[in-house]
């Protein structure tokens, strides 16, 4: 668990937390986000993957901006990843999917097996919003940090991050499985980009301390400056 030491501030409760993700993650567009929304991803599918992810939103822009921390991600592999929900006035909770989701039984969660858990996209998580550019892990782990202006796709300007999920997609699988079987799991070897490796339903960070203790941080000391998220922040385990 690391330590990190913040400056000493005088704000109000969202300004003030909005300042610290700052400080913790190194990205600016954290500093106007009325909300931080938070969620350590789970592996999917025997992936082996760890992620984090946070989010804010800035209610005065129609902004949400977006970082992600992952390793143990297939290296060299572009890997999509999208915020998950259900559409509607009064949308149901996006959930984690169990194995009771693989109703063809080999032994994998799918693309379409996994949806009626955690809903369709709503929005891609891409460089600049542009179709496809998803990050690459080059070294197997992706640090990700991206701006978004709502409406997007299908993510409205309010976007109920409470009722939404991120999911990681995209790894290989040795073709011993799902022979005869539809979805991406159909006995054919090779890297399956669709695959779900890991998803995390978000959270709603009410304040520092809270903060603190989603990205695994034992303390806090308003004596000086601290590193970046990925330094102390955010750890991986």
């Amino acid at each position: 668990m690391a330590r990190l030491f913040l400056t000493p501030f005088t704000m109000d409760g969202p300004t003030q937390l909005a300042f610290n993700a700052t400080r913790l993650t190194g990205e600016g567009d954290f500093l106007g986000a009325e909300e931080i929304y938070f969620t350590s991803l789970t592996a999917l599918n025997d992936s082996g993957v760890n992620a984090v992810a946070l989010i804010g939103f800035d209610d005065d822009t129609d902004t949400i901006t977006v970082s992600i921390r992952a390793d143990g991600l297939e290296a060299d592999q572009l890997h999509p990843q999208h915020i998950h929900g259900f559409m509607g006035d009064d949308p149901d909770e996006a959930m984690l999917p169990t194995m009771d989701a693989d109703t063809d039984g080999d032994g994998f969660i799918e693309l379409l097996e996994a949806a009626p858990s955690y809903g369709p996209v709503l929005l891609s998580l891409t460089d600049d919003g542009m179709a496809d550019a998803f990050p690459m892990a080059e070294d197997g782990t992706i640090s990700f940090t991206e701006t978004y202006s709502l409406p997007m796709q299908d993510l409205g300007d309010d976007p109920m991050l409470d009722l939404r999920e991120i999911v990681l997609h995209g790894m290989s699988v040795d073709g011993s499985a799902g022979d005869g079987t539809d979805g991406e799991i159909d006995g054919t070897a090779g890297y399956k980009a669709t695959l779900p490796v890991a998803a995390g339903e978000l959270d709603m960070i009410e304040d520092t301390d809270g903060l603190l203790t989603a990205l695994g941080i034992d303390g806090i000391d308003f004596g000086g400056f601290g590193p970046p998220m990925g330094d102390a922040g955010m750890t991986m385990g």
